[in-house]
């Protein structure tokens, strides 16, 4: 506990200096951007990390909060910080919706379920005119302010790295505790869970719902920041690139954030040659699955770092 509260102090000033430091406005958006997906991977990292649930489809909940937040704000008026809470809200249904079939399949089968939901999602938009804006997207997104003041790009970092800190001491006491050991007890045996009077399935359909909050609010602060979104956003890709960092960060606590960094910094280094990018986010994967099954932050952990 002591060398997690120096750690999260030491994060804490660094999250709060180097925005203030930094004046390049790229650079700031690619802290912007490592605090998003932070915020998506962190909750996916409870569903695949430890309860073990297969999820290819999370682009289809980071559009949930996105086109919530979009439309409430853009259309019916509602105050930003509200349209927010809505995003998540509105996410975590979703989250309970794909997690129905979670008990009846499982594995691949599980996979392909989220899959489709994705695909769904994507097409929805897309086509859709009304409301969605099709492939034009929705324009006119309002940001949440502060004192009447819109935020600039220092300040969106900012917001984001509190939801990020915020969301990572939140998720370590649920998984420090009972819920943890459950989700883990999930993950190495459902029936040896079931006979210790673990249930299962509400524990599943509780680690699709994190999953889809995290998911959903990262989604919703990137369409407030840019105050537009289309479907260019929510691409099976995303669902790739957010299970990428969950694997190559580490089934731990502080994996999601490790994996957020290291990736967005890579990200935007290979942004210039795209096809090199896949190749290389596919050779990662590859890398992280058999050389590294407990990704970066288990090299960590050898070391004694563990957050």
């Amino acid at each position: 506990m002591r060398a997690h509260t120096l750690a999260l102090v030491a994060a804490a000033l660094v999250a709060v200096l180097a925005p203030l430091a930094i004046t390049n406005e790229f650079y700031l958006k690619i802290i912007f951007s490592a605090g998003m997906y932070y915020l998506a991977a962190a909750g996916l990292n409870v569903l695949v990390g430890w309860s073990g649930q297969k999820s290819l489809g999370h682009a289809g909940l980071f559009a949930a909060g996105a086109y919530t937040a979009a439309l409430l704000t853009a259309q019916a008026g509602w105050n930003p910080w509200l349209a927010l809470v809505a995003a998540a809200v509105v996410a975590a249904l979703f989250g309970v919706v794909i997690a129905l079939p979670s008990l009846r399949v499982k594995g691949p089968s599980l996979a392909m379920v989220t899959i489709g939901f994705g695909i769904v999602v994507e097409k929805i938009v897309t086509e859709w005119q009304v409301p969605f804006g099709g492939q034009q997207g929705i324009y006119g997104v309002l940001p949440p302010t502060i004192g009447g003041q819109m935020l600039g790009i220092r300040e969106w970092a900012w917001l984001v790295l509190a939801f990020a800190f915020l969301t990572h001491l939140a998720l370590r006491t649920l998984l420090g505790g009972k819920y943890g050991r459950a989700f883990q007890a999930v993950q190495a045996a459902e029936v040896a869970a079931e006979s210790v009077g673990v249930d299962v399935y509400r524990m599943k359909v509780l680690a699709f719902v994190i999953s889809a909050v995290t998911c959903g609010v990262a989604g919703a602060l990137v369409a407030q920041q840019n105050q537009y979104i289309n479907s260019d956003f929510i691409s099976f890709n995303l669902s790739i690139f957010l299970l990428l960092i969950v694997l190559f960060g580490g089934p731990s606590i502080v994996g999601p954030a490790v994996g957020a960094i290291v990736l967005t910094l890579l990200d935007a280094f290979l942004a210039r040659w795209p096809g090199l990018q896949h190749f290389t986010y596919g050779a990662l994967l590859l890398f992280a699955l058999y050389a590294m099954p407990q990704g970066l932050a288990g090299v960590m952990q050898r070391f004694g770092l563990d957050w």
